[in-house]
């Protein structure tokens, strides 16, 4: 099968999906998902928020714009006091300053 016609059929090919509810605190729990994950990847509590204030990260900005920059500031310092504020890891940034990702950037 050649690489730019996936098969939809493919239980290896990824694909994202949309559903609507009716759970208010949806938008929470997805904003919460985000920030355990960039945080366990090493994002500091500045970092978290830059990502969140960037249209670039489609979810997390989406979640920014609904719950308002302070529900965010609490939810990563929530985050922070969990996971702990220092991994001894490092996150590489791009040229813009956003989080550089291998395996989407050639």
């Amino acid at each position: 099968m050649p690489y730019e016609d996936p098969d939809v059929t493919d239980p290896m090919t990824r694909h994202g999906v949309m559903f609507e509810t009716e759970n208010g605190e949806a938008m929470r729990e997805m904003a919460l998902c985000f920030i355990e994950e960039y945080r366990r990847s090493g994002l500091d509590r500045d970092r978290l928020l830059q990502l969140f204030a960037t249209k670039d990260y489609a979810g997390p900005h989406l979640a920014y714009m609904t719950l308002g920059e302070q529900v965010i500031r609490e939810m990563i310092d929530a985050c922070m006091l969990r996971w702990g504020t220092a991994t001894g890891r490092t996150v590489d940034m791009n040229e813009q300053g956003k989080v550089k990702l291998p395996v989407v950037e050639p």
